[in-house]
């Protein structure tokens, strides 16, 4: 039976913050959770929503605690920011040096550069601002990315900075009016879910990545906060046992390709909030267990080593056969972290001890770190020199981008990641004949008018491509270049078709588009370029990463008929015969006598999988860029 009393709009007197074993076998839980999402198991592959459990139980334990100690006048931002630097920095700073230095002694220099940046916000406390420009938390190429996780703890740090003035503010207007204190929370939280829910319409990645847009999370911690110190109870003997099934069922139902997903993560808050609300007199599901309270205790470290420890046996492709043995590892390491470095320094009061050795490590990490950057990634990874100039490409995906001066524009090219690719070769080309173009590409996104790319966590940024293109194009009047992966899942919008690989529509549905796109963009010329065959290598990162990294042979070349689209491209280089365009097929000039190739003497074709380097790029164009095609004004 549930009960519910109500006393009083104020507090009188403070009261005791005790500490729940449930809470923190909640933690557990949470990072559970986490750590077999990225251990691929396909029961959690939603196991990411262990994050936005993190991010309620911050929201409900630091706004209680700062309340509590403001209405006792014992609040200090001075201790309070103490605390959070000796609780969170010694066990990342830690993380971030070893990482830093395993990267020097085996990581190669490519992947350096792009690691190196990312280990510096994070010094600075800012890492979901790098990966919100610069990748989807649910792209594959995350598999290689050994701080991506440590854009969640961004958020956290930055909702720990603000969130302490912001009640300071709120306490000195409104002092213990509990009643407004909740009326604001509830007014920010649902401010804050609307433009979460919002997000698909402007800004996917930032939905995602910043803490404006997941501050609902937090407030929904903070308004059970405030309504506990109001004297509201609430007992249920089955409502933890539900919530936490409902939990693991969101962690399995929740797919993050799905459209609604953003909409229906309502549901682990609601749970989440569900079961630190509820204060049973009998603990149905054990939450308050030893094993899992150990977890919850441990929690913080496991989060920040698990990951590094999986990417680094991930791309040595040692993963997946010995997964017990790195899930073992990773509690392991966890614990001896939690033991040595968590617990040694979390006391505020030797915070001068403290400093000192964050300093140390702060500036191992930022000389690092800051030579790997200055010196294109170089360290002690020896290896063959396979042209890195023309391997490493610059990205644009998710920007639009005008190279040159207004008046020499002369083309635009837009697509997917598959049309980033080329564009430090167009650039190489613009500034050679004194021309300029525009570029607008978004990753994992056909940029056609009726089609749905299946992952359509990614669909609403691509109508705005394609409606940016029509506004840049009723401007300028420009040739216009696509380019698509092309064998994509996709959905007819129309009607409601899913179209796969093997799907006999699939090239109707993709010509008929093509013809919509020219006759709504009027471009002077239309040139459209196939799928490139990729690199045919199931290992992480693709032919250059095997190369590099695993001590096996990898395959230079693989039979033509292997390569990504290789039939869509096919026909469409039929279908596509006409005056009225041009089509580009990539397989021409990377494939000869039936193979296709990863690398043409001492250079790489691919940077990773499926996306050109440099060089593949410059060899896929080079008849159109040899031509004066792009060179006539109509």
């Amino acid at each position: 039976m549930s009960k519910i009393n109500y006393v009083s709009d104020n507090i009188d007197s403070p009261k005791i913050f005790n500490f729940r074993k449930d809470i923190q076998g909640l933690r557990g839980l949470a990072v559970l959770l986490v750590v077999f999402y990225h251990s691929n198991f396909d029961f959690f592959k939603a196991g990411f929503i262990g994050v936005d459990i993190f991010f309620v139980i911050s929201g409900y334990l630091i706004i209680k605690k700062i309340l509590l100690q403001q209405l006792k006048n014992e609040f200090s931002l001075k201790i309070f920011y103490l605390k959070r630097v000796s609780r969170i920095l010694p066990a990342l700073y830690f993380l971030l040096v070893i990482n830093a230095g395993l990267s020097f002694l085996i990581k190669h220099p490519i992947d350096n550069i792009f690691y190196a940046k990312s280990s510096i916000t994070t010094l600075f406390f800012i890492p979901n601002f790098f990966y919100w420009k610069n990748i989807n938390y649910f792209s594959s190429k995350t598999e290689i990315m050994h701080l991506i996780h440590t854009w969640s703890l961004g958020v956290e740090e930055q909702f720990y900075i603000f969130l302490p003035l912001f009640l300071v503010v709120i306490y000195r207007i409104f002092k213990s009016n509990l009643n407004i204190v909740l009326r604001i929370f509830i007014f920010l939280s649902l401010f804050s879910l609307a433009f979460y829910l919002l997000g698909y319409f402007f800004q996917l990645n930032a939905t995602f990545y910043l803490l404006p847009f997941r501050l609902w999370e937090f407030l929904a911690g903070g308004i059970i906060a405030v309504v506990e110190l109001k004297d509201f109870k609430f007992s249920n003997n089955y409502m933890n046992f539900l919530s936490i099934i409902f939990l693991l069922l969101c962690s399995n139902l929740l797919d993050p390709s799905n459209y609604f997903t953003n909409y229906f993560m309502i549901l682990p808050v609601l749970f989440t909030g569900l079961i630190i609300i509820n204060q049973p007199s009998k603990n149905i599901l054990l939450l308050e267990n030893k094993p899992l309270v150990f977890v919850g205790n441990i929690s913080f470290s496991l989060y920040l080593f698990h990951q590094p420890l999986f990417e680094f046996t991930k791309i040595y492709d040692i993963f997946n056969d010995y997964i017990i043995i790195w899930l073992f590892l990773s509690f392991l390491i966890s614990f001896m972290i939690f033991k040595y470095v968590e617990e040694k320094y979390r006391d505020y009061k030797n915070i001068k001890n403290t400093s000192k050795v964050l300093f140390v490590l702060f500036l191992v990490t930022l000389s690092i770190n800051s030579y790997f950057i200055q010196n294109d990634g170089n360290n002690l990874n020896i290896i063959e020199n396979y042209n890195i100039d023309l391997l490493e490409r610059k990205s644009y995906t998710g920007e639009l981008k005008f190279h040159g001066n207004e008046e020499d524009f002369r083309f635009i090219i837009f697509g997917d990641s598959h049309a980033d690719h080329y564009i430090e070769t167009l650039k190489k080309y613009s500034l050679k004949n004194e021309i300029g173009f525009i570029s607008l590409t978004t990753s994992a996104c056909i940029s056609l008018k009726n089609i749905i790319t299946y992952n359509s966590y990614v669909d609403q940024d691509c109508s705005k491509v394609y409606d940016e293109l029509l506004a840049i194009q009723e401007k300028y009047k420009l040739d216009v270049i696509i380019s698509q992966r092309w064998d994509q899942k996709l959905i007819d919008k129309e009607s409601k078709i899913v179209h796969d690989s093997k799907s006999e529509f699939k090239e109707i549905l993709i010509i008929e588009n093509i013809e919509i796109l020219k006759n709504e963009v009027l471009p002077n010329k239309l040139i459209v370029i196939g799928s490139v065959p990729g690199s045919n290598s199931q290992e992480t990162g693709g032919y250059f990463r095997c190369v590099v990294y695993k001590n096996k042979d990898c395959l230079e070349s693989f039979p033509i008929q292997n390569g990504i689209a290789y039939k869509i491209n096919e026909q469409m280089s039929t279908m596509l015969q006409s005056n009225d365009y041009i089509f580009i097929n990539p397989y021409i000039n990377l494939c000869n006598g039936g193979m296709c190739f990863n690398k043409i003497q001492d250079s790489l074709i691919y940077y990773d999988n499926s996306h050109l380097s440099l060089f593949g790029s410059d060899l896929v164009l080079r008849e159109l860029l040899n031509s004066q095609i792009l060179l006539d004004k109509n």
